[in-house]
């Protein structure tokens, strides 16, 4: 990732050694550095006019063997998150989201989520941590679940710390942390003083690497071939996970349905 931010750098502290094919090469990835990722070795000498080879050395001069290893490092710093065009072509959104879906529901199909299940539905308090743009999806999440049982909250609260929230709880607590795309620095320390409790980690692919640490892990495949990502996976896994537990709960969950319902009319909240 740090080679990735410092790639302008990189060529900056080279170019006088450039020369001028390579300078051609240069001012071509500075204004276009998604390039790397979209067009071959071929294609970029091409655009800039120069040999294949040129293309070849520049690469190396910036400390890599060759093309596909500048390639790979940026498609992995892609995975985690980091907005970055690389197809040449809008593609096709909603095919690659359903894709994405399609492989959520062959995991989904496969794992026995019964005690998953029966821990946030039996916990005496639910916790739901998200981060940056994982905190509307846990958000929403702890809306679904008001709807089917009480004593569910979501941290951190606006500019506060998630330590006042945690130190209390308790064995007969479970707690849901989304942990997908770009992490915050305390994560893996979050993750082991959670040990201990009943606890969830919902995460894309660059989460993996945590799933032994954890009580129970979900995997949420994230569709990675578009700048900016798409949540549709984590959305699905919310509305997966909150009507299992709504039946699981039967009638308790029916009861605070319709007293909230009730609520509602009583406020006058809604249309």
């Amino acid at each position: 990732m740090e080679r990735y931010i410092n790639l302008k750098l990189k060529i900056q502290e080279a170019y006088g050694d450039f020369s001028s094919g390579h300078t051609k090469v240069a001012d071509y990835i500075q204004s276009n550095p998604e390039q790397l990722l979209i067009q071959s070795t071929n294609e970029i000498a091409q655009y800039c006019e120069v040999s294949k080879a040129t293309v070849s050395r520049f690469v190396r001069k910036l400390g890599y063997e060759n093309h596909q290893e500048l390639r790979n490092e940026l498609l992995n710093v892609r995975e985690q998150g980091v907005p970055m065009i690389i197809q040449s072509e809008i593609s096709n959104i909603l095919q690659a989201d359903i894709a994405a879906l399609y492989k959520l529901n062959e995991q989904l199909e496969e794992l026995d989520i019964t005690n998953i299940v029966e821990g946030i539905a039996k916990a005496r308090k639910v916790v739901i941590v998200g981060y940056r743009n994982n905190y509307p999806v846990a958000l929403h999440f702890r809306q679904q679940l008001l709807q089917c049982r009480n004593n569910v909250i979501v941290v951190p609260v606006a500019g506060q710390t998630v330590s006042e929230e945690l130190v209390d709880i308790t064995e007969d607590d479970f707690i849901i942390l989304f942990g997908i795309r770009r992490r915050t620095k305390s994560f893996n320390s979050l993750l082991s003083y959670l040990k201990p409790y009943n606890h969830l980690l919902i995460s894309d692919q660059s989460g993996q690497k945590y799933a032994q640490q954890c009580r129970y892990f979900l995997l949420c495949p994230m569709n990675t071939q578009e700048p900016l990502d798409s949540y549709s996976t984590p959305m699905a896994i919310v509305s997966f996970l909150s009507n299992h537990i709504y039946r699981y709960l039967g009638q308790q969950a029916n009861t605070q349905s319709v007293l909230v319902s009730n609520l509602y009319r009583e406020l006058d909240e809604l249309e």
